[in-house]
């Protein structure tokens, strides 16, 4: 989805890193939930004696996703 912001967006390294940001916090952070599932379900079971849920883990992750755009947005700002 990256190379295809940079056909479409005007400037293209800021079409290609929209575009990847918008992949990985939608559909690409869904299904990397979804192939880690199907992958290595079982080691749900090594952060749950840690103290992390797995709701807790995927909005952790998410809020990581989050931060990584903001800080993208923020730099490209300058």
């Amino acid at each position: 989805m990256g190379f295809l912001g940079i056909f479409i967006g005007e400037n293209s390294v800021d079409g290609f890193f929209s575009y990847f940001f918008l992949t990985l916090l939608t559909g690409g952070f869904v299904l990397s939930l979804f192939f880690y599932h199907l992958l290595y379900a079982n080691q749900y079971y090594f952060y749950y004696n840690r103290g992390l849920s797995k709701l807790k883990l995927i909005l952790i992750s998410f809020g990581v996703n989050l931060f990584l755009f903001f800080i993208y947005k923020c730099l490209s700002l300058f």
